[in-house]
């Protein structure tokens, strides 16, 4: 990390502060050991594992693969057996394909301090197979993130050697071919930043910058600056495009996350402290923001069809969905169609829930896998059950 003031700040991706609850079922071995199995249930039915921290998730192929402590990453779907890739050793996916003719998911690893060269896994999950390839000349790069489209390319590079001189670099993919090939190109977008503000790249589920490829064709990058004023952190969304000055979208002294999905040139982001949910449409001559008018601190929404997860009255302002701040856990339709959608309670999930988060990266339309505790109230004790919900859409 870099040795500036900003820097010192340690800040990190919102969501990703709330510790993981999974719900565990226990089971007997044959040894008599015991056997830990985390329960997803699903509009068609329960799915079970024993890891407890999904990786990728599809509506369209039904299945949900997951990142186990052993480097495996077993497969559980609704269509088939499961099965188990083996010595994976993946903890976040830096891009995710779901088509009608496949699901992979690629995961990028930085060059290691021994010269090992930097590489790129391949992972097929309807195969049950990876691949790896090495990836030369990206000594530099720490981190690799592909948008929800598969046409921008986010690189967080820095000066390894020295742990300094943080850059942030985007790559327009559109018929440029590979991930390989367009990281070793000059960049359409180059930035300098902090450590932290580099952090923001290769976490699609927690990130908080992006890129997008805009209606002229050409990258543009949504930064988040990071600096420290009074005491606290100071965040500002800056869009960046190539030969432009950067313009400032949107500033507070609490940290937010910039949603993976897209539709169209609009984007979403969810600030932590307020719950706020934003819409970003960069359509337009001029880029705007748009706040939704719903009560509830939102915890997940997806732009392509309006579905969203909030939690009501959470305790208060800062509580980010921790165990101290519960209430009804509400899945949410919007009017996807207009600017400033019109929202509704579609289901109430819980009638009090805590520590609820989104977990796990699924394309448009796959709903959203939520972790949370549903907490029960009696004269005397608190008790916290907990729970993990895999959210969709479903043909009746």
């Amino acid at each position: 990390m870099s040795s500036d003031a900003s820097s010192s700040l340690s800040i990190r991706p919102w969501l990703a502060v709330t510790a993981a609850i999974v719900s565990l079922v226990s089971s007997g071995c044959a040894e008599g050991q015991e056997v830990r199995t985390t329960r997803i249930d699903t509009p068609r039915g329960g799915l079970e594992t024993e890891c407890s921290v999904p990786l990728v998730f599809s509506k369209r192929h039904g299945l949900i693969a997951f990142g186990c402590d052993d480097g495996s990453i077993p497969i559980v779907g609704f269509h088939g057996p499961a099965r188990t890739i083996q010595d994976a050793f993946v903890l976040d996916a830096m891009s995710v394909t779901d088509t009608d003719a496949g699901l992979s998911a690629l995961a990028f690893r930085p060059a290691g301090p021994d010269g090992e060269p930097a590489s790129l896994m391949s992972i097929d999950l309807i195969a049950g197979t990876r691949s790896a390839q090495d990836l030369e000349g990206v000594e530099d790069v720490d981190a690799l993130e592909v948008n929800a489209a598969g046409d921008c390319l986010l690189a967080a590079r820095s000066d390894r050697a020295r742990g300094a001189d943080y850059r942030i670099t985007a790559h327009n993919m559109r018929g440029r071919g590979s991930v390989a090939e367009a990281v070793r190109r000059p960049p359409d977008i180059q930035v300098d930043v902090t450590g932290n503000e580099a952090s923001s790249v290769g976490s699609l589920a927690h990130g908080f910058s992006r890129c997008m490829i805009g209606p002229d064709g050409k990258p543009a990058l949504l930064l988040t600056r990071i600096r420290p004023v009074d005491g606290v952190a100071e965040f500002t969304l800056e869009l960046h495009t190539a030969g432009a000055a950067p313009r400032r979208l949107y500033q507070a002294r609490a940290q937010w996350a910039v949603l993976p999905r897209q539709a169209g040139y609009r984007l979403a982001i969810i600030e932590g402290g307020t719950g706020k949910l934003g819409l970003i449409d960069l359509s337009g001559p001029i880029p705007a923001l748009t706040w939704v008018a719903f009560d509830g601190h939102w915890l997940h929404y997806d732009p392509s069809d309006g579905t969203g997860v909030v939690i009501r009255d959470p305790g208060p302002p800062g509580g980010q969905g921790g165990a101290d701040s519960r209430g009804p856990l509400v899945a949410v339709q919007c009017d996807p169609l207009v600017s400033e959608p019109v929202c509704r309670d579609a289901e109430v999930l819980s009638r009090s829930a805590a520590e609820a988060y989104p977990t796990g990266i699924g394309t448009a339309g796959s709903g959203v896998i939520m972790q949370y505790s549903e907490v029960t109230v009696s004269p005397g004790s608190t008790a916290y059950r907990p729970r993990m919900r895999w959210l969709f859409r479903d043909a009746p």
